[in-house]
């Protein structure tokens, strides 16, 4: 998995929370 991938991800995860 690529790091860029994941934080990707994650940084999409939490703008799509609130």
């Amino acid at each position: 998995m690529n790091l860029l991938s994941t934080l990707s991800t994650l940084t999409i995860f939490i703008l799509t929370l609130p």
